[in-house]
């Protein structure tokens, strides 16, 4: 897609290009604003973990400077002095994280880093006049809601929980084993050898298949009911150091039902957890007339919202859920599917992209400013304006406090001196 048919022409001259990072949990877009499509899209290096389960700043800026090394100077190919850097930021990004970037990028040159809410960067690609959404992120182990007013998150929607595609993808493994059907070199195997033989599957191949032969059913039905049939697959493993070939079958009940982990519980309602309840968590979470407006644009962002089905099944649950809740029932039967010319796992760094041509990149914070702000900017926080506020309203609150002290004490040794008189004119 050309943004020039969009009358960005002028804008795109004007403005000054800049590097637009979507870094994902699962894989990393890199490329520049104004343009469609990443340059660049890869498998993000493995997160660095801790035992104590917050990992340090230290232990971050150690990561990034081996991600953002091999992203300009091996990936890019490109001189990071020379851009401004604009990240798509998840909502639950910790404080570690974030400082470890900004100082990491700073240390590398660039002239601004800028960090805006991933989430809401889809609505820039939205019909003229659309700033209100309800954006469901299907991640890798994380699904996030939350509702967007004027291109702003409502803070107070923000709902997640820990079902993503990781939790798709072991459902899938275990229906293939319990299910399926696997030859090795043209050797039928058993369960015990398929349990084993399994385990070698790597992630990539049963992402492969979610993408290939899944189809979501718009209701919980068996496999057959459904009309899905058996499928093969060809997938290739290191057995004992050697590259052999698995033929997969992949049954019409694996078929059917590794996506169930996103609904599980909607068929008991009240117990929370799967996607359409977190949707209608988050609406209730709203004020009514947000209600009103979001419910006209539902949205789906992230790599599992490409499954065939899944976005028409969470619809069909969202209008069965919202009729059983007393203070969502005016809502069933309202929502409206909003689409794109763009896959869901490109939406949001094409959003970005969009905003970053329109001039959002021209907001960033420079390093100075930055060295002299006590906290980290963040998607809540976007111009150096409002932090600045913040820092010099923190020190006038000090200097009052010390004021206050201060006069406390004049008063106490004044009092003090004319006790001293009083008593020696007594005496």
């Amino acid at each position: 897609m050309n943004f020039s048919s969009l009358g960005l022409q002028y804008i795109r001259r004007t403005v000054t290009k800049c590097t637009v990072l979507e870094f994902g949990e699962k894989f990393t877009k890199v490329g520049l604003s104004g343009e469609s499509t990443p340059r660049v899209v890869y498998s993000t290096p493995k997160w660095p973990t801790s035992e104590f389960g917050v990992v340090s700043v230290k232990e971050w800026v150690r990561y990034f400077r081996s991600f953002f090394h091999e992203m300009y100077f091996e990936i890019l190919l490109a001189n990071p002095k020379k851009t401004q850097v604009v990240v798509c930021e998840e909502l639950y990004w910790s404080y570690q994280l974030k400082k470890a970037m900004y100082d990491v990028l700073f240390e590398l040159g660039v002239k601004g880093v800028l960090m805006v809410p991933a989430i809401a960067q889809p609505t820039y690609l939205f019909p003229s006049g659309v700033h209100y959404a309800i954006m469901i992120d299907i991640g890798y182990s994380t699904t996030r809601v939350a509702a967007i007013s004027d291109r702003a998150v409502v803070t107070s929607s923000i709902q997640a929980s820990e079902i993503g595609m990781k939790v798709v993808v072991d459902r899938l493994r275990q229906l293939l084993v319990q299910t399926g059907g696997f030859m090795l070199n043209g050797k039928e195997l058993g369960r015990a050898e398929s349990t084993q033989v399994m385990k070698k599957v790597p992630d990539s191949v049963l992402e492969d298949i979610l993408a290939k032969y899944i189809l979501v059913p718009q209701r919980h039905i068996e496999g057959k009911r459904a009309g899905y049939t058996d499928c093969e697959y060809p997938a290739y493993i290191q057995d004992n150091g050697n590259l052999s070939i698995l033929w997969l079958t992949i049954s019409p009940e694996a078929r059917a039902k590794s996506t169930e982990a996103l609904f599980d519980s909607v068929d008991t309602p009240g117990e929370g957890g799967s996607l359409p309840e977190l949707v209608a968590k988050c609406l209730e979470k709203c004020s009514c007339e947000t209600r009103a407006e979001v419910v006209s644009s539902v949205a789906f962002i992230g790599g599992g919202s490409s499954i065939l089905g899944i976005q028409e099944r969470v619809m069909a649950e969202l209008d069965v859920i919202c009729s059983r809740n007393e203070t969502l029932k005016a809502l069933a039967g309202r929502f409206k599917l909003t689409e794109t010319k763009f896959p869901p796992s490109m939406r949001t760094w094409t959003g970005a992209s969009v905003s970053c041509a329109l001039g959002l990149s021209l907001s960033s914070f420079k390093k100075e400013p930055y060295s002299k702000l006590s906290d980290v900017p963040d998607w809540s926080r976007t111009t150096v304006t409002d932090l600045e506020a913040e820092r010099k309203a923190k020190e006038e609150k000090e200097n009052a406090k010390i004021e206050e002290r201060e006069s406390s004490r004049r008063e106490s040794a004044i009092d003090s001196a004319w006790g001293v008189e009083a008593a020696a004119e007594l005496t």
